[in-house]
């Protein structure tokens, strides 16, 4: 899948959708997963999708160039990429609500969509 591929390329294997050691305080973390977005902050703070990974949750959704404006109806516009990022990071399996800003035909629309 998506993540077996991310998590071997670029973090050396991390499972991080592996079910949790609850008795280790380092394995809480690892339960939760992403939906296959790789940000960049562009302007002041503003964060747009630089790449949709290949076969994650995202793809097909969210294209590179959409700018993440609210992640379950929290306004994410100018905050810090640390904390957007955390926001887009759940449980396997868990559905994520996003609103991005495209611009489509010259117009800026904002496109609200739900995540697994």
């Amino acid at each position: 899948n998506w993540w077996d591929k991310f998590s071997k390329e670029f973090l050396g294997g991390l499972d991080c959708c592996a079910p949790p050691d609850r008795n280790k305080k380092s394995d809480r973390r690892q339960a939760m997963c992403g939906v296959g977005l790789i940000l960049k902050e562009v302007g002041y703070g503003e964060l747009m999708v630089d790449q949709v990974l290949p076969g994650s949750p995202a793809q097909g959704y969210i294209l590179p160039g959409d700018e993440i404006t609210e992640i379950d109806d929290t306004y994410v516009y100018r905050k810090r990429k640390d904390l957007v990022q955390g926001l887009l990071m759940g449980a396997e399996g868990t559905y994520v609500s996003l609103v991005v800003k495209r611009v489509v035909g010259g117009r800026e629309e904002a496109i609200k969509m739900h995540l697994m």
